[in-house]
């Protein structure tokens, strides 16, 4: 599924929802649902039948459902169901408690007829994060901040706290966003909207808790590599064909020794030192290495196409895909990437100024130097901004031991890539604590 837009309230008399933001080819399918006090409009990139219908309840599922906890483990891959078709059978089970044991990389949508009301129901990590306004004639909500401010009665305000953060980091933290009355929901919650009176109350089912392990290096390690084969045993399937985003990283080249895809993808403007760092690791991986090499204009058509449809969390440059989704979609059907590998492993993602000394280093900068004479006398002693990988004290020993204990041990297995799909390595989490936090406006 691309994503989700709707509005509650006195739907009849508010324009259509805008869906335009969603779209990514223009291609997509795009099914409407409408009842009173409600109106939702899903685009995916082929139709998919949603919603599915539950006694009367409607269930969107936006994302990937991997399984289910409840005193032992459930794998999904293990029967014959779609994301989808899991959740409904979740649903059905538990009702909207499914949320607590469920491992996903997802949003769902229930529209709950009997009760009058719309729940939205996050991931622990909201990784599918979803957007809402509230206004005089209902809530806007989507999947795409930029659909909420497209809705006429939403006040496209920028929010200067949230500008701010957006600017120094990339992304707003906690439910900010860049602009005023509009709000992400928070990860790990189940959100309900009384289509009636337009109240929301929020409820935080989950939250991460520090509960710090007296227990060696080399236990952690062994856990994270054991759970990470894990993801791929059981989520790889010998009838689709499998494709590796390599940067020569330390993120994916520890996807390529756990899961061994046999294509490894490497973006770059020509063969760069990076991109030859790339292609050696893909050789000693046993995988063929093929260049997507950018076009000169790849900045110009990314600063067309993205900005319209970005959420404020990272930069448009990023999209770093654009242009190659039609290749990837012929020659592979699921991309492996390994997104924020590096700041998960690597220290903070604070943006720092460096000093390069070429040869001999780097130094960190308070400032960022910006002399026409430096650059053009000494091309190497310019200041440049990027994020700060410190402190490092462990990552080395990490990825290496994770490399060599992951290869040869498992079978080959972000933003989607139109059809093909793209894995977040959730796994099931064996310590965290179930809240009863609620939070009522409206």
């Amino acid at each position: 599924m691309v994503g989700v837009v709707g509005v509650t309230g006195d739907v009849e008399r508010q324009v259509t929802d805008p869906i335009e933001p969603l779209r990514w080819s223009g291609e997509e399918a795009v099914e409407t649902t409408a009842a009173e006090g409600l109106s939702l409009r899903s685009v995916t990139h082929e139709p998919t039948g949603e919603p599915v219908r539950v006694e009367g309840d409607a269930v969107w599922t936006f994302g990937d459902v991997h399984g289910f906890e409840d005193g032992g483990y459930e794998n999904r891959y293990a029967g014959e169901y779609t994301a989808a078709e899991y959740v409904v059978r979740l649903y059905r089970s538990h009702g909207l408690e499914f949320a607590r044991g469920m491992n996903a990389a997802a949003s769902v949508f229930v529209h709950q007829r009997d009760r009058d009301r719309l729940a939205i129901v996050t991931d622990r990590l909201g990784t599918h994060p979803v957007y809402y306004a509230e206004t005089d004639a209902g809530v806007v909500f989507s999947t795409s901040i930029q659909s909420v401010l497209a809705h006429p009665a939403v006040d496209p305000e920028p929010d200067t706290e949230g500008l701010y953060s957006y600017l120094a980091f990339n992304c707003v933290p906690g439910v900010g966003t860049p602009f005023e009355g509009v709000r992400k929901l928070p990860p790990g919650s189940i959100a309900t909207i009384d289509l009636t009176t337009g109240g929301i109350e929020v409820e935080r089912y989950w939250r991460l808790e520090y509960d710090p392990v007296n227990r060696s290096f080399s236990y952690f390690v062994d856990r994270f590599v054991e759970l990470l084969q894990r993801v791929f045993e059981e989520r790889a399937a010998d009838d689709r064909r499998y494709g590796l985003l390599l940067s020569g990283g330390s993120d994916s080249r520890l996807l390529l020794a756990a899961g061994e895809p046999p294509v490894a993808y490497h973006l770059a403007d020509w063969m760069s030192r990076e991109a030859r760092t790339a292609e050696r690791v893909a050789f000693m991986a046993d995988a063929e290495f093929r260049l997507l090499e950018r076009p000169d204009d790849h900045i110009e058509r990314m600063l067309e196409h993205v900005p319209p449809r970005m959420n404020f969390n990272g930069r448009f440059d990023q999209a770093h895909l654009n242009g190659f989704d039609g290749r990837i979609r012929e020659e592979c059907d699921v991309l492996v990437t390994g997104l924020y590998g590096d700041s998960l492993f690597k220290g903070g993602i604070v943006p720092a100024f460096d000093l390069d000394l070429g040869p001999v280093g780097s130094i960190a900068t308070p400032i960022e130097r910006r002399s026409t004479r430096s650059r053009t006398t000494s091309p190497r002693w310019t200041a440049r901004c990027r994020r700060s990988s410190r402190p490092r004290p462990t990552s080395g020993r990490c990825s290496a031991r994770v490399s060599m204990n992951a290869t040869g041990r498992s079978r080959s297995a972000g933003s989607s890539t139109h059809r093909s799909a793209i894995w977040c390595c959730s796994v099931p989490t064996t310590r965290s604590r179930t809240t009863g936090t609620t939070t009522t406006s409206g």
